[in-house]
């Protein structure tokens, strides 16, 4: 249910960074994945990709030096699993 939501989110926001609070954990999906893979080494299990809520800001920092992200000013929007219902 919630890789749909990010489905539905990405169409409306296709060059944003979309992580979505889980608990104690950020998740993202697809191509936010693979970048979030690459970025910080944490493991891509199936689709989704997570990290702990306290590593956000390394996270943000991280991103904000990738090259792709930088060129083409990509926005990181965060959301709660209560916002997706």
């Amino acid at each position: 249910m919630i890789y749909e939501q990010y489905l539905d989110i990405k169409k409306e926001y296709p060059d944003c960074f979309i992580l979505i609070k889980v608990g104690n954990f950020y998740q993202t999906f697809d191509d936010d994945g693979v970048i979030l893979n690459n970025l910080c080494g944490y493991k891509i299990m199936g689709r989704r990709v997570g990290f702990p809520v306290l590593a956000y800001s390394k996270f943000v920092s991280l991103l904000e030096q990738h090259q792709n992200c930088k060129k083409n000013k990509r926005m990181i929007i965060f959301l709660t699993k209560d916002y997706l219902q």
